[in-house]
């Protein structure tokens, strides 16, 4: 790993933009869904017990099961849907990339970490 890589994506965003992208699923089709919405109401994302539950009564799998070892929100941002915004306590953010809500994302708070199709990095705020 060079050092300029390593400086713009860290050791652990380096190996998620690395990675190849998952194909979209009826899961994550789903899961996209779940999150436009939550980003249009201006909320935050939904838990992964909330969307294990939305998955669980849509009869689709559940969990890692069907995005290929990945969360589903971390699949989703691999992909270029989504980018997710980490705040203190957790609190996650989405802000839609791609669909006829692109832009859409709740604003005011402050983060500390991004996922996206770059992997995950610390950023200043």
């Amino acid at each position: 790993m060079t050092a300029s890589a390593t400086a713009a994506f860290g050791t652990d965003g380096l190996r998620e933009a690395l990675r190849p992208a998952p194909a979209m699923t009826p899961t994550l089709h789903h899961v996209f869904d779940l999150l436009v919405a939550a980003a249009v109401a201006g909320e935050r994302c939904p838990t992964q017990n909330d969307i294990g539950a939305a998955l669980k009564r849509a009869g689709l799998p559940q969990g890692k099961k069907g995005t290929g070892r990945l969360s589903p929100t971390t699949a989703l941002a691999l992909i270029g849907r989504i980018r997710v915004r980490v705040h203190g306590h957790d609190w996650r953010v989405v802000e839609i990339l791609a669909g006829p809500h692109a832009g859409m994302a709740p604003n005011g708070w402050a983060y500390f970490l991004v996922i996206d199709r770059r992997g995950t990095r610390r950023v200043e705020t």
